[in-house]
């Protein structure tokens, strides 16, 4: 067996050692990740996955969609695409009703996304106790369901 110096035995036990709990997990160029099977696609923006982080998915500075991987994985796959969606939007609307209605227009079209999504959003406090800072109010929720309703006609 090989004995490493005392230095480079401390940097492999350190490569070894389980990640801090606030460690990123993966990330992802723009368009590269995809959710149950659909290819997301957030302008100039890059996804991180962490295996923990302190709110379910925000955008920091601008150029990185941070994930909280293991809380985000446990949302219905439309409310996990809506939300990806809905925040890269307030990236280019900064508001909620247009990030919104974008969101659900892109869900519709690429048919990922059911009114049963959106009531799911609105009636349970599923988006806000997963700790999505952004998880829609009664107000918004009927924003929503106006846009549903016109998309669906």
């Amino acid at each position: 067996m090989k004995v490493l110096p005392l230095g480079i035995a401390a940097l492999a036990m350190a490569a070894l050692a389980s990640p801090p709990a606030s460690a990123q997990i993966f990330e992802y160029n723009q368009g590269e990740y995809y959710i149950e099977g659909v290819r997301t696609n957030c302008p100039e923006v890059q996804t991180a996955i962490y295996n923990r982080a302190d709110t379910l998915i925000e955008v920091e500075d601008g150029l990185i969609m941070k994930i909280n991987g293991p809380t985000f994985d446990t949302l219905p796959p439309g409310l996990r695409l809506f939300v990806y969606y809905d925040e890269c939007a307030m990236l280019f609307y900064r508001d909620f009703a247009l990030a919104d209605a974008r969101a659900i227009a892109i869900g519709l079209e690429e048919q990922w996304l059911t009114a049963t999504d959106i009531e799911t959003a609105c009636t349970t406090t599923l988006l806000a106790d997963t700790g999505w800072a952004n998880a829609p109010d009664p107000a918004r929720c009927e924003a929503m369901y106006q846009v549903m309703r016109e998309a669906l006609r």
